[in-house]
């Protein structure tokens, strides 16, 4: 048997510090997740056989088969807030830089800032304070940024600590670079809004779509088609093929309906 590989955190440079790859999801989180699966794989199954002991005994397998499913939402829902953030956190040194501040005061300025509109316990608050302290306990500013790009694992915030570290090390003019890399990454989460905006209508077309065999099914069993529910071979090979289906246009669906930006 092949072992799982463990997943190696990257850690601050100087103090406990986000790995935005990975979350460490306590007991509410792992039950969230598995009653999600459980209730979703016991009512499918229910509805399709009828038979409470295997609906039963199967939401449990594909309860624990949501809760990494859950957790990755989690992390990408916790990313997308860290970008969202940190385009603040641009606009904060933009306007700082304008105003003839170095990169220190820049980015002390940028905490009050971030203070104010994400609150002290924000993910880009915590950053900023860590680099912050990072320059007050002699690490070099590149040091600091390039450890908050490799924990974020977003390529936005890696190109802007790449471009900012290497216009410090070659000399540059910091503020067309963070005015350029803001723009950018402004449009890129505008664009990407837009589109979710856009493409939210079809996922809600896509759910439709698959919850209405589910549902006729169900109207049909309350009508009294009890051929709907016989236990026969023929009927309980269509019925699997057609939740067989039933997931795989599912997942194509998501896949076609997916946009990255």
């Amino acid at each position: 048997m092949f072992k799982k590989e463990k997943y190696e955190l990257i850690e601050g440079i100087y103090t406990d510090a986000i790995d935005y790859d990975y979350i460490n999801i306590g007991i509410k989180e792992k039950l969230i997740g598995f009653f999600i699966g459980f209730i979703i794989a016991f009512l499918a199954i229910q509805i399709f056989f009828g038979i409470v002991i295997i609906s039963f005994v199967i939401a449990i397998f594909f309860g624990f088969k949501a809760i990494p499913v859950y957790r990755k939402y989690l992390i990408d829902k916790r990313k997308k807030k860290l970008l969202l953030e940190f385009r603040d956190l641009l606009d904060s040194l933009n306007n700082s830089l304008a105003a003839g501040d170095n990169v220190n005061d820049a980015f002390n300025n940028a905490l009050e800032d971030m203070i104010s509109q994400h609150g002290e316990n924000a993910y880009i608050t915590k950053e900023v304070n860590i680099i912050i302290g990072g320059l007050y306990n002699n690490i070099v500013i590149e040091n600091l940024l390039m450890n908050f790009a490799d924990r974020s694992h977003l390529e936005d915030i890696k190109d802007f600590c790449d471009t900012f570290c290497t216009c410090i090390r070659l000399g540059g003019n910091l503020k067309v670079i963070i005015n350029d890399c803001k723009e950018i990454i402004t449009q890129k989460i505008d664009i990407e809004l837009e589109i979710n905006t856009i493409i939210a209508g079809n996922k809600n077309q896509l759910n439709i779509i698959i919850l209405m065999p589910f549902i006729i099914i169900a109207m049909m069993q309350t009508m009294g088609f009890d051929a709907i529910m016989a236990l026969n071979f023929t009927t309980i090979t269509t019925k699997i093929i057609a939740l067989i289906i039933f997931i795989l246009a599912y997942r194509l669906g998501l896949k076609i309906i997916k946009i990255e930006v």
